[in-house]
């Protein structure tokens, strides 16, 4: 078997298996079908579609391979046709995103040292490929995010807006005071 098959085989498990958590979420959160598929493709193809485009090397894979989309949306109607409880599927969880997590990682550094790339950059994009499914799924489901020392509770698209628009050096922002004679409430 070639390289390059191998690679594909492990990209497209890691496409199920990340659909498949993605489902997991849309359980979660009580979506009807549409959400499953929705929350399952975004979660099953984020990852390789970010490290495409950062590659810049033709079109995402999963636009002309002609079996990512449809494994995607199989792993995202697996999940909601499965019945399993919540304490079943919280012990399956863990394993499955694991084993996404190394199937993507050697996925994404194969394919960037298949551009001609060096060790350091593949490093990088499989460590993009492998977590950037999970993160556009946290991000489009509304994940509650993180609790920092000191009670701070971020969220992975406050993360993504700080960096997108840090604060101007020298400008504050002014609080507004509340007006004494609004009566809305």
């Amino acid at each position: 078997m070639r390289i390059e098959m191998i690679t594909t085989v492990l990209d497209l498990i890691g496409v199920f298996i990340n659909a498949l958590l993605g489902g997991s979420v849309a359980r979660r959160r009580e979506l009807d079908l549409f959400g499953y598929v929705v929350i399952g493709t975004v979660s099953g193809l984020g990852g390789g579609l970010i490290r495409d485009v950062l590659l810049q090397h033709g079109p995402p894979l999963a636009l002309t391979n002609p079996l990512y989309i449809p494994i995607a949306l199989a792993g995202a109607v697996v999940a909601f046709l499965l019945a399993f409880t919540e304490e079943d599927w919280s012990r399956f969880f863990y394993v499955l995103d694991a084993i996404a997590l190394c199937v993507w990682a050697a996925a994404g550094a194969q394919r960037t040292l298949a551009t001609g790339l060096a060790w350091l950059p593949a490093v990088l994009l499989g460590t993009v490929t492998a977590v950037g499914g999970g993160a556009t799924r946290d991000l489009i489901s509304y994940w509650r995010g993180w609790n920092l020392p000191g009670g701070l509770e971020w969220q992975p698209r406050d993360v993504i807006g700080k960096i997108a628009h840090p604060p101007l050096p020298g400008r504050r922002r002014q609080r507004q005071k509340p007006d004494p004679g609004d009566r809305s409430d």
